[in-house]
């Protein structure tokens, strides 16, 4: 259900997704990946930010419809919306807790005149 297109001209955008992994101590892991598990991360990353690119879209479109539903006629010059995204394995994306707690950060300006 994507409402908007991405344009991947430039070639996918790699996301990490593999789990923090705690020290296993000595021995060794794989790093040499076949073709299929290399298309399988890139479809999981491309999966992710596709998400994380919906989650900032739908994000704006709602604090836009807010200002809109103001009915102000003095609406603000310039809007100003500031979150972190963290995208997980499974290819989710939430805004991320800072202090305990998940934020958005809103600022809303005037210019000077703009009565």
């Amino acid at each position: 259900m994507a409402e908007f297109e991405l344009d991947f001209e430039n070639g996918p955008i790699l996301v990490d997704l593999t789990p923090t992994e705690k020290n296993t101590g000595l021995g060794y892991k794989e790093t040499a990946k076949s073709d299929e598990k290399r298309e399988e991360e890139q479809q999981h990353s491309n999966e992710a930010v596709n998400n994380a690119m919906q989650t900032i879209y739908r994000t704006a479109k709602r604090v836009s419809a807010m200002i809109e539903a103001l009915g102000d006629d003095n609406p603000p010059s310039k809007i100003e919306l500031a979150f972190e995204l963290s995208l997980r394995e499974d290819t989710s994306v939430t805004i991320v807790k800072s202090g305990g707690v998940s934020h958005l950060r809103v600022k809303l300006t005037w210019k000077p005149g703009d009565d």
